[in-house]
């Protein structure tokens, strides 16, 4: 049992570095193009992390990465 969690535990420290890891590049994408997948850049960077991690992040991660590539995180227009 000690086994299972130290294992589990080891895991949670690792995807968040996995997740950093694949992390897209969106500085030069406009949200809801066809190079975001017609997407905003919420969802594009959700999938983007799913499609290279397998992890499904939460939305607080997504606004972070987003907020910190200077891409609104809201409505545009």
């Amino acid at each position: 049992m000690k086994r299972l969690i130290l294992a589990l535990g080891v895991v949670a420290l690792l995807i968040p570095a996995r997740v950093a890891q694949a992390e897209p590049d969106i500085s030069g994408l406009k949200p809801f193009s066809p190079e975001t997948n017609f997407m905003s850049f919420l969802g594009f960077v959700r999938y983007r992390v799913l499609v290279e991690t397998g992890v499904w992040t939460s939305r607080e991660i997504q606004c972070g990465y987003v907020t910190a590539a200077g891409k609104p995180t809201g409505p545009v227009g």
